[in-house]
């Protein structure tokens, strides 16, 4: 049993030689299937039931596909339109233990501990000096 198990993993891996596989973008389609289903269980419909279908698709389709250049360029706008969320996500994790502020020259964004009290703050991208207090 474990020779047949050995062979089906080789034979799965030269399948999926070449091909895009999972990435971000894939698996966000996934998770929208997956709600879409779960509200098609509180409400029948079969549109909510297609278009749940239609992203399980799409998914499979780009997973499968062997243009990976194409691919690579859809997870990447991807990622580039959740890149802003993902930042204000995490900041407001952080925003009880620290302060941010913005370099008034280069309009970095600047993180610094808060209670500290009166603190200068020298941004590492244009090099100028700033006081502030925590």
């Amino acid at each position: 049993m474990r020779e047949f198990f050995d062979r089906l993993n080789i034979r799965i891996a030269e399948f999926m030689e070449g091909r895009n596989g999972i990435d971000d973008l894939n698996k966000f389609l996934l998770i929208i299937a997956i709600i879409v289903v779960a509200i098609q269980l509180f409400i029948p419909h079969p549109l909510i039931s297609a278009v749940g279908w239609v992203f399980i698709i799409v998914a499979l389709i780009r997973a499968l596909s062997r243009n990976l250049s194409a691919r690579q360029r859809g997870n990447d706008r991807f990622l580039k339109i959740i890149k802003e969320p993902k930042a204000w996500g995490s900041r407001m994790k952080k925003r009880k233990t620290t302060l941010c502020f913005k370099c008034s020259d280069c309009k970095t964004r600047l993180s610094v501990p808060r209670g500290k009290g009166k603190i200068r703050i020298i941004c590492p991208k244009c090099g100028k000096e700033i006081f502030k207090t925590t």
